[in-house]
């Protein structure tokens, strides 16, 4: 049966009987003072001076000496309302300094303050250990809370009462669960948890930027204090992409709707000209971050600036803006003095001397064939087996990009004169990393692999989207049922070459000089027979000299000219011209590898098989070929060669095989040129490409000791 209200003023407050405060701001006992023993009584010091008005103690005739301990606080008298108690705590507060309340808190814990130095709930320092407190009932009148206001806490208290909960060990006091359940008003408790939590700062993770975080429920990683734990720090950008929405700035220098107008029309000129590269938040990067940069440091005259700009660019051409670009970029270099303008290396070798000393670099049959090189044809065999198998496929495939099975239409679908099936291709360019592991990454010992195109977490959505779907072929068989391999031609001249490496007098024969290398490189693109030659590019061993650099007609229909990593444009290659072949240079002179390309555009070759006849015109079975990963070149000519010096097995990766060293991370490491930039709008240049492998070889030969 329910008790009336009053009933419960006439019961002493047990925590108030052991000698401790009271922790509960709506207590319903009894808070007067219990008799000492007679012997506490004479062994202790007089009690303390009360602080309650004159007043309220002829009010409460019953109230009783303060008990024999350490200074605890100032007891409430009888009949005084539980709705005034927490008036009169918090006047009390008030009237003494921040540091005597922060004292007498950390002495004896009053009622907001649920931390204690010792872990028996309540007992304050310096006294014996008390019983344990009863189990507290709440009423439906607690449970609705008290009506009387309550004074907020000053700051410096609030901060002192952070830290001291900060130390509190997970034996504290809690409400029990009814209690927490119940709706009731905002306590000092909750405002200082409120107050600690915004002050927690996040550590710097490896995407750079900072932020600030609140203290989350225990389930979530926090201890019982409420002090979080030290979590990962989480790139910004790994699950947020780009929008087209203006960023934000110290004043803005006009409205959200005239500067978003002006974002979008220059975000559409810059799609326009770079429509072959297809990647939507590189364009968005573009956009926001010119628009950002004239909205503060063209305020007066923003829309102006915008409107002069876009303007501009919409009388430009892509192929006038790709010029621009090479110019901008080699002004810039020659400006700040840039390490790819650096000459050639100088080996202290002459160019003869340099040829002779590439016989023993050249790699073993085993080497080769361990790297995956086809070095014999495959038989008749072996391509009628191919040829069934893709009758029996029907033309499906799967996307080298995406994964996603889809189908490919030889001479195009007859319905709507598609190519391919599976509609469009989203897909990320980059290739999965880890970033660096950075702060409490360490302690956790949880690294996440991101793509390093767009930072996001493996997994993720792509981030590039491409109007087809593309496969490659690998195996030896399959490629030479597009187009049938063939050997490299023995020398015409018997004494300019070794004689043939199959004739057993080869092996006690003197090793003969070497008249001409080559330094070859082939760009890819996507086709619907897979991945075809687009472009070729040889150059002598060891000048740098062009042998030929021609773009290359596929045999199937193009389904991605792949101009992120190919570099081939589609307007250079619909208008290039028939490609004039030229002598072998006869040139002496070093030439520095990335030097910029000529201005001139280049030429096209109608098909594979006539660059790969044209490329034999240059070589032999006996001229040493230079190149990285010269095994995919091979394939896409449809050539066996055995002379080969790779520079990805001159370079070993330092896990082994299958593990590879890139071109761009060697160019880089030894010879302090940076090629092959992600991001870059023209792609790769595979005259830069070539030159550098031979870079890396002379940089061998002159045994690692490079001299400018």
């Amino acid at each position: 049966m329910f008790r009336p209200l009053p009933l419960w003023k006439s019961i002493p407050c047990p925590a108030i009987k052991s000698g401790s405060a009271c922790s509960l701001p709506h207590c319903l006992f009894s808070h007067s003072m219990v008799p000492a023993p007679a012997i506490i009584s004479s062994l202790s010091s007089p009690a303390l001076p009360s602080t309650q008005s004159p007043a309220k103690k002829e009010a409460s005739p019953s109230s009783s000496p303060r008990p024999p301990t350490v200074p605890t606080p100032t007891p409430v008298q009888p009949n005084v309302s539980i709705a005034k108690d927490p008036r009169i705590i918090a006047s009390a507060r008030n009237a003494a300094p921040p540091s005597a309340n922060r004292k007498r808190r950390m002495a004896t814990g009053d009622e907001d303050s649920y931390a204690s130095s010792s872990s028996d709930g309540g007992v304050p320092l310096g006294t014996g250990p008390a019983p344990p407190a009863p189990k507290k009932i709440k009423t439906d009148a607690a449970r609705a809370g008290s009506a009387a206001p309550i004074a907020p806490k000053p700051k410096s208290i609030l901060r002192a009462h952070a830290k001291v909960n900060s130390q509190t060990p997970s034996s504290t006091f809690k409400p029990n669960a009814q209690a927490q359940n119940s709706p009731k008003p905002k306590t000092h408790s909750k405002a200082r948890a409120e107050d600690t939590s915004k002050s927690v700062p996040v550590p710097r993770g490896a995407g750079g930027a900072s932020a600030q975080t609140t203290a989350q429920p225990s389930a979530t990683g926090s201890t019982a204090s409420g002090a979080p734990k030290a979590g990962i720090a989480k790139p910004a950008t790994s699950g947020k992409p780009l929008s087209l929405n203006p960023r934000l700035v110290a004043a803005a220098p006009a409205t959200h709707d005239i500067r978003l107008r002006l974002l979008t029309l220059l975000h559409k000129e810059y799609v326009r000209l770079h429509e072959h590269k297809g990647d939507e938040q590189l364009m968005l990067r573009y956009a926001l971050d010119e628009e950002e940069t004239l909205a503060v440091h063209k305020k007066p005259i923003y829309t102006h600036a915008m409107k002069k700009r876009i303007l501009q660019m919409s009388k430009t051409t892509p192929e006038e803006y790709r010029k621009s670009l090479e110019a901008e970029k080699a002004k810039q270099q020659m400006k700040s003095g840039d390490e790819n303008m650096a000459p050639a290396l100088s080996t202290g070798k002459t160019i003869p001397e340099e040829l002779n000393a590439l016989r023993p670099l050249i790699n073993s049959p085993n080497k080769l064939q361990t790297y995956g090189y086809i070095l014999d044809p495959p038989t008749e065999k072996e391509i009628k087996l191919s040829l069934d198998g893709l009758k029996s496929a029907g033309g499906w495939e799967q996307c080298d990009r995406c994964t996603t099975r889809f189908q490919v239409y030889q001479g195009r679908r007859e319905v709507d004169g598609q190519l391919a099936s599976g509609g469009k291709c989203i897909f990320h360019w980059g290739r999965l990393i880890f970033l660096q592991r950075t702060g409490s990454a360490y302690q956790d010992n949880a690294r996440e692999k991101v793509y390093s195109c767009c930072r996001r977490v493996a997994g993720g959505p792509g981030c590039t989207t491409a109007e087809n779907h593309v496969f490659k072929v690998s195996e030896a068989k399959r490629l030479a049922a597009s187009w049938p391999f063939t050997r490299t031609p023995p020398p015409p001249n018997p004494t300019a070459g070794s004689p043939p490496t199959d004739s057993p007098e080869s092996k006690d024969s003197p090793p003969t000089l070497v008249e001409k290398a080559i330094c070859l490189d082939c760009e890819m693109c996507y086709t619907t027979r897979g991945m075809e030659l687009i472009r070729i590019t040889a150059t002598a061993f060891p000048t740098g000299a062009i042998v030929m650099d021609s773009l290359v007609r596929p045999f199937g229909e193009i389904l991605d000219l792949n101009t992120r990593f190919s570099g081939v444009h589609p307007l250079e290659f619909t208008s290039a011209q028939p490609f004039t072949p030229q002598p072998y240079p006869t040139t002496t002179t070093l030439i520095n590898p990335c030097s910029p390309a000529p201005s001139t555009p280049l030429c096209i070759i109608p098909s594979p098989s006539a660059a790969r006849d044209l490329l034999l015109t240059y070589i032999d079975s006996e001229t040493p070929l230079i190149g990285h990963a010269l095994e995919n070149d091979l394939n896409a000519l449809r050539l066996c060669h055995k002379n080969i010096i790779d520079t990805a097995i001159l370079f070993p990766h330092s896990r082994g095989t299958p593990a590879r060293n890139k071109l761009k991370y060697l160019a880089d490491v030894h010879l302090g040129r940076r090629i092959q930039v992600e991001g870059a709008a023209d792609g790769h240049d595979s005259a830069v490409d070539a030159r550098c492998a031979g870079e890396l070889v002379r940089y061998k030969i002159g045994g690692g000791l490079s001299m400018r």
